[in-house]
């Protein structure tokens, strides 16, 4: 019900004369307020008059203007017969905690229950409040529900845990920290001495304790590493295993008291202690697994008429034997010679007579053996049936299995020592044992006397390819090597790796074959060593080729495309005193370096394409041969090119005493090394060519035949003649009586003098191929030769033959 305002009480008699005091306006409209009761109708007998407004309330009594509440305003319509609604009034609601007024308006705010106000945070904490803030506990925030009659989850808060080792944290918060706690054997990550064994065993023997540490939860210790226990006792170790203070007192593999000694005998029973057998003594060995050998004891040995004893220990003293061989003090003729020599040449028989014993002949009196041939006389030293100008054989071998070995090269010393370099493949024995490759292709180092025994041999080597190309000697008898290798190899410094492909390596030993230096210098791709030279002061000539980029101590180098030539010199620690480069895109290789007496380096090679070695570019016609000098520092002295229009190779270089420069190679067509055209036949031709020290021409010569000759190692002796090996096929000339193979290609070997004037040059071969790599010349003018061969090769002092595929060989020549 609408309750006006300014009505107090109805009245009893019209009601439409129950308005109260009104007041009027001047226009259509009034407002009533309420008075203090009684009816003052103003005329026309209407409830209200139109427009009229007055104040109005619904609420409960003794609410109006408490808390929210107010009253609103009723209007009389326009008819005049009532008031409208009333507006605007606030009459009570249900109490809220969303507000913060009296919405019920009864005096009292939020008195319903409300907690707290909406969206409000606060701080939280539902464990003991001694413990708030202790150790890892602290309070959290809870925030205020939209009724306002609470919070809603305490968020963020730690309460106390139960106490454990696996945190260094105080979990139960009461100020102390792992205090307590079933798992809490040790303190986390410690670490402590631990023995699992008796205890009277530690420290005893081969036992000893060892360290356990504590897991990261402090809950129990790890397992015991280190720990030695007891085991049982065994001979196969020299220790006391079950750690009761003695060693190997009995066990597995125990035979006898370690060190103790005892007699033996091997030889057959009841022969002990008849004619010249005894007993020995054999001691046991430190552990007790065996005995050593039998000291001492003689054993039957065949009955010989050699000794006045009973050697077979059967009671009878030379009652037989085939040590007795002839009528004691007879004579007669003898021969240690090969078979077919006696009576030619020099050679003849000698006598020789019957010891007291018969068991052998004495010495063979008077006879003549063959001897290599001397040059200086007219006799058949050698009681071949010829006199013999030159080269004679000295000694040679054969190295090789049926796989592939190949003598590279060759340098003897002035006392005549041989010292050689190459690759095998398989086993070869030079004399001091087998070396067996470790895999594919492997470095061999060896040193000989001059009469060709064996001094030291090495190899080098793995599962990659390994291969020695130069080999020098310095005055001190040092021995300088280079060449390539793959993978990682180590000479005696530790190990060298190669950064690619085939790395150089330089190698430096003593006489003794000890190492004393080692590098290595490569990139990404091949790069070779293909020779080495000393000069007088023990620096190091290199030459090979680059395909990427080396590095010899003065910086990087990087070929222009393909193979480029390089040459480098180091001091004799391995030091960088110069390095070069030369080429272009195509290929260009150095075969071979020398060193003059001044120290200047020469080198010798092949190009295709331009190349400048320092004085302007020189331009091939196909492969062309290049020949360069440098001085000690490592500028230009001179730089020449060889063509012929074909394949022209420049293969070996050397100096003699005056430091003129001989050459040595192979081309095809004609060529003018500054004396003239040379006459060619058209194939493959063998040269020679000396140079003076400025690199004017002095002589050259080709040597031509039916089918390919190729020069390759040349050496110069003390007179300055010219040694020259190679390979070729069918026949060739070199100033003396024609050479003919006798199949494929043939070794040959030549010697011409200073002037290029024939000496004396022989062939090696049979119908497999045979090549001559390498010579040298040591301070006597002896020769040594190394190469390969196929087949068999005969150099003078019977046939070598090949165990299969390519065998390397070594010769040696009186001047």
């Amino acid at each position: 019900m609408l309750a006006i305002l300014s009505t107090l009480t109805a009245c009893s008699g019209d009601p439409e004369n129950a308005a109260g005091g009104t007041s009027s306006g001047s226009g259509g409209g009034s407002t009533s307020s309420s008075g203090s009761g009684g009816s003052g109708g103003a005329g026309g007998g209407g409830e209200c008059q139109p427009g009229e407004t007055q104040f109005c309330y619904s609420g409960p009594p003794g609410t109006e203007i408490v808390g929210a509440c107010k009253a609103g305003l009723a209007t009389c319509n326009p008819e005049g017969t009532g008031f409208g609604p009333c507006e605007g009034e606030i009459t009570p609601s249900a109490e809220s905690c969303a507000t913060m007024g009296d919405d019920d308006c009864d005096g009292q705010i939020n008195e319903e229950g409300c907690a707290c106000i909406p969206g409000e945070a606060a701080d939280c904490y539902s464990g003991s409040m001694s413990t708030n803030n202790v150790g890892i506990c602290h309070s959290g925030t809870h925030i205020c529900n939209a009724d306002g009659l609470g919070y809603g989850p305490c968020t963020g808060e730690v309460t106390p845990a139960v106490e454990t080792c696996a945190t260094p944290e105080d979990d139960d918060c009461d100020g102390q920290i792992n205090e307590e706690g079933a798992a809490c054997v040790c303190v986390p990550n410690s670490t402590a001495t631990c023995y699992s064994g008796p205890a009277d065993s530690e420290n005893v023997g081969a036992c000893k304790g060892g360290m356990k540490s504590c897991n990261a939860l402090g809950t129990g210790y790890g397992p015991c590493f280190g720990e030695i226990v007891p085991v049982a006792e065994t001979c196969l170790t020299p220790e006391d295993d079950d750690c009761d203070n003695e060693v190997n007192e009995g066990g597995a593999g125990c035979v006898c008291q370690p060190n103790t000694a005892s007699t033996c005998y091997s030889g057959s029973p009841g022969t002990a202690g008849v004619g010249i057998c005894k007993l020995g003594t054999a001691i046991c060995n430190d552990q007790g697994t065996a005995y050593g050998p039998c000291v001492g004891e003689v054993t039957p040995g065949t009955e010989t008429c050699n000794t006045p004893d009973d050697d077979d220990c059967d009671g009878q003293t030379n009652e037989e034997g085939a040590g007795c061989v002839c009528l004691p003090n007879s004579s007669t003729t003898c021969y240690s010679g090969d078979p077919g020599t006696a009576g030619v040449g020099i050679c003849k028989l000698g006598t020789t007579q019957c010891n007291a014993q018969g068991t052998a002949y004495g010495p063979c009196d008077g006879e003549v053996t063959p001897a290599p041939e001397d040059c200086s006389t007219p006799a058949d030293e050698n009681c071949n049936g010829m006199t013999d100008a030159c080269g004679l054989f000295g000694w040679s071998l054969s190295f090789g299995d049926a796989t592939e070995q190949d003598g590279h090269d060759i340098a003897a010393d002035s006392a005549g020592n041989v010292y050689v370099t190459g690759g095998f493949q398989g086993t070869i024995d030079l004399g001091g044992g087998p070396l067996t490759s470790a895999g594919g292709m492997d470095l061999f180092i060896a040193k000989f006397s001059s009469s060709g025994s064996h001094i030291w041999s090495k190899r080098f080597g793995n599962a990659f390819e390994q291969v020695g190309r130069g080999i020098a000697v310095d005055a001190g008898g040092n021995v300088y090597v280079t060449g390539y290798f793959g993978g990682s190899v180590d000479f005696g410094g530790g190990p060298l790796t190669s950064a690619g492909g085939r790395d150089i390596f330089v190698l430096k030993l003593n006489s003794a074959g000890t190492h004393v230096m080692s590098k290595c210098f490569g990139g990404a791709l091949a790069e070779e060593g293909a020779s080495i030279a000393v000069d007088g002061v023990s620096n190091i000539a290199l030459a090979g080729i680059v395909e990427s980029t080396v590095d010899f101590g003065g910086g990087p180098l990087t070929s222009a495309g393909n193979d480029d030539i390089f040459v480098a010199k180091l001091d004799s620690a391995g030091n960088h005193i110069f390095s070069k480069t030369y080429g272009d895109a195509g290929n260009q290789d150095a075969r071979d370096v020398a060193v003059d007496a001044g120290g200047n380096v020469i080198f010798i090679g092949f190009y295709e394409g331009t190349i400048d070695l320092g004085a302007g570019p020189l331009t091939a016609n196909g492969n062309d041969i290049v020949l360069g000098k440098l001085s000690p520092a490592g500028s230009l002295v001179f730089g020449k090119s060889f063509t012929a229009g074909g394949s022209d190779i420049g293969h070996s270089v050397a100096v003699d005493g005056a430091n003129n420069i001989y050459a040595s190679g192979y081309l095809m067509g004609q060529v003018d090394f500054g004396g003239g055209p040379v006459p060619t036949t058209g194939g493959n031709e063998a040269f020679l060519v000396k140079l003076d020290p400025a690199g004017g021409h002095l002589w050259s010569k080709t040597f031509t035949g039916a089918s390919d000759q190729l020069g390759y190692g040349i050496a110069v002796d003390s007179s300055g003649n010219v040694v020259f090996t190679g390979r070729f096929l069918n026949s060739t000339n070199f100033g003396g009586a024609p050479l003919t193979s006798t199949g494929l290609n043939d070794i040959f070997l030549a010697k011409l003098d200073s002037a290029g004037g024939h000496l004396w040059s022989m062939s090696f071969g049979d119908s497999f191929e045979q090549i001559g790599r390498a010579v040298a010349v040591d301070g006597a003018g002896a020769i040594s030769l190394i190469g390969r061969y196929h087949g068999s090769v005969n150099f003078g002092g019977g046939a070598h033959y090949t165990a299969g595929g390519y065998d390397g060989f070594i010769a040696h020549f009186t001047p």
